[in-house]
């Protein structure tokens, strides 16, 4: 792998993360209010920034090995919705994890910790949550990959053409 590739693979995960951690911080800046008018005192950012760059990474990498390319010559809203759906599912599936490690760590047994994810319909609002957050990102991506990169850039952000030999992004 060259230095150009790598960088560029950084690039894109740090791309993700950012958007993953706004996105992530949102959810937890509205939960941190609702929370604050109870009389609880609730600022878990740090844990949005750890999330995020664990779920950007978990998602170059599924990008990297083609989940969710089945659809990939189909119009752009399949591939979106079909890729964003497997995303979706690893994200929980990531999060279930993450939240069960914690609780090992604490202590807490299985039963406690999904107790304490909130029941079924926290868990279906943070799903949803989650796949809107997953459906422009992927949107743009695979608009990128339609589009090339150059005609991207310069559609979105009026951006001159990169030299030949430049390193490919999205």
């Amino acid at each position: 792998m060259t230095i150009e590739r790598i960088a560029e693979e950084l690039r894109r995960v740090a791309i993700t993360t950012c958007y993953l951690f706004v996105c992530f911080s949102a959810v937890l800046f509205y939960r941190m209010a609702v929370l604050h008018s109870y009389g609880i005192d609730y600022a878990p950012f740090g844990f949005a920034a750890v999330k995020a760059l664990v779920m950007g990474k978990f998602i170059m990498l599924g990008r990297m090995a083609g989940i969710g390319d089945r659809y990939k010559d189909k119009p752009l809203i399949y591939p979106v919705l079909h890729q964003s759906a497997i995303f979706l599912v690893l994200l929980i599936a990531l999060s279930v994890a993450e939240e069960v490690v914690k609780g090992w760590f604490h202590g807490q047994a299985f039963t406690d910790v999904m107790h304490d994810l909130g029941g079924l319909l926290q868990i279906g609002a943070t799903a949803v949550l989650l796949w809107l957050i997953l459906i422009p990102y992927l949107s743009v991506i695979r608009l990128a990959d339609l589009l090339g990169e150059d005609r991207w850039r310069q559609i979105v952000w009026n951006a001159k053409p990169r030299e030949q030999g430049s390193a490919v992004a999205g």
